[in-house]
């Protein structure tokens, strides 16, 4: 998930921030990659620079338990209802 400064001043529809006003019940029991939007544009540059680097690259700077990123959220933001639940599903 790529995160940072937005350029416009409003969250647009899909990126409400349900997790810190408690709209979701509950997290998958998952890990996802998450890196800032500015070291994605300099990785941007320096690919387009350097022509060795052609191919396809993935830019993370850090991987997180969905467990971690909500206790951070409800560190962040104890005024808001950010829930702890996570939900179990069965892998076929």
């Amino acid at each position: 998930m790529t995160m940072g400064p937005m350029l416009q001043k409003d969250l647009n529809l899909s990126n409400q921030p349900d997790a810190v006003m408690g709209v979701k019940r509950s997290y998958p029991n998952a890990a996802a990659a998450y890196v800032d939007v500015r070291d994605v544009a300099h990785a941007r540059v320096l690919a387009y620079e350097t022509p060795s680097a052609a191919g396809c690259y993935l830019c993370a700077g850090v991987v997180l338990h969905r467990a971690q990123l909500v206790s951070m959220l409800r560190d962040l933001f104890p005024e808001y209802p950010v829930t702890a639940k996570y939900s179990t599903f069965n892998i076929p």
